[in-house]
């Protein structure tokens, strides 16, 4: 008698990934990623061997709560911004800030077609099967998921010491060996200082070299906390408006948005001027600030013979800082406060 099996959708998904791994191994040395490629593509290949994958799959690789959806703490560990790799590269606290804040920002900009603040499955396979997930080269240190010792593993062991000879005790002298087993030792003096300390014996050489190390690593170890609390709240913040939004409901009426959380909200009738100007005006730099989006092109504001017309929807002309006002029209107006450009 025939039984039919049932799988859940989570063990297919591993399976097929499983399957890919297992033939994208065998050649991972052989035909690695293009460089030139998207993120995605170079982050499969690199930090999980897997060459041959469908985005659908490559999706829920990376949606840790398998609900379907990729939240900000997700996109934010997808591309590695809370790794200890991307952390100690960074030049400090404000500096790792910036770079949680810029990759959320651009790409939610790319692969949030509706605006809701979160990244749908169909939102990702539409956009990254077409442009590809965005890539940031000028950032060090991204992509990493993994703890130390599977690092180490991954991107150096496993490349350069997986052979008998390569194994042997003195082939292991490149610097990635080096750091790697030095703070081995330091872990090992570690846990001997903490043993030595719960059976209550006096010091010893060990105890110096503890307090040693923990002198010169306290102000590393605070600083790298200091980042991951930084990235942490960077995607809590983002959530935050996001949920307000949520609570709030549907846009319903004409009226003008009035925060973050109401340009969040689903059917908004209003498009911020800083996304629909920027394909009329390319060389403007557009800043948002609060409530106020600023047109700034090197301190200089959009002179008649410069710009004809602000938009296909408005036949006003933009010739100083009070125009801007009256070009949107009363009901989407936006008082602004003009500056200089930094």
């Amino acid at each position: 008698m025939n039984k039919s099996v049932y799988y859940s959708p989570l063990f297919l998904i591993l399976s097929s990934l499983m399957v890919c791994s297992i033939d994208a191994h065998s050649s991972h040395n052989d035909s690695p990623a293009d460089p030139s490629a998207d993120f995605l593509t170079v982050h499969m290949d690199k930090e999980h061997h897997i060459q041959g994958f469908d985005l659908e799959s490559a999706f829920h690789l990376h949606d840790l709560n398998s609900d379907n959806i990729l939240e900000a703490s997700e996109i934010l560990k997808l591309y590695g911004v809370d790794h200890e790799t991307a952390i100690d590269q960074s030049l400090s606290v404000d500096h790792h800030n910036s770079i949680a804040s810029r990759i959320l920002s651009e790409v939610m900009e790319k692969l949030d077609l509706n605006q809701d603040g979160l990244i749908t499955k169909s939102e990702f396979v539409s956009v990254v099967s077409r442009d590809g997930l965005p890539k940031f080269d000028d950032i060090s240190g991204l992509g990493h998921h993994y703890d130390e010792e599977g690092e180490y593993f991954l991107h150096h062991e496993e490349m350069f010491h997986n052979s008998p000879d390569s194994q042997k005790e003195e082939a292991y002298i490149h610097p990635e060996d080096i750091e790697h087993f030095t703070h081995h030792e330091e872990i090992e003096v570690k846990e001997d200082e903490l043993a030595r300390i719960a059976q209550g014996l006096p010091a010893d050489v060990n105890t110096l070299e503890y307090r040693k190390m923990r002198e010169e690593h306290a102000q590393l170890e605070q600083e790298r906390e200091r980042r991951v609390d930084a990235v942490r709240a960077q995607a809590a913040k983002y959530n935050s408006i996001h949920l307000e939004a949520q609570r709030r409901g549907s846009w319903n009426g004409f009226k003008k948005p009035v925060d973050q959380a109401d340009r969040l909200r689903k059917n908004i009738p209003y498009k911020p001027l800083y996304l629909w100007s920027a394909t009329q005006y390319p060389n403007i730099n557009y800043a948002y600030t609060g409530q106020c989006q600023q047109l700034k092109n090197n301190s200089q504001v959009l002179k008649t013979e410069q710009q004809p017309s602000l938009s296909d929807q408005h036949d006003h002309t933009i010739t100083d800082e009070g125009q801007v006002d009256q070009a949107l029209g009363p009901d989407e107006g936006i008082s602004c406060d003009w500056g200089q450009s930094s």
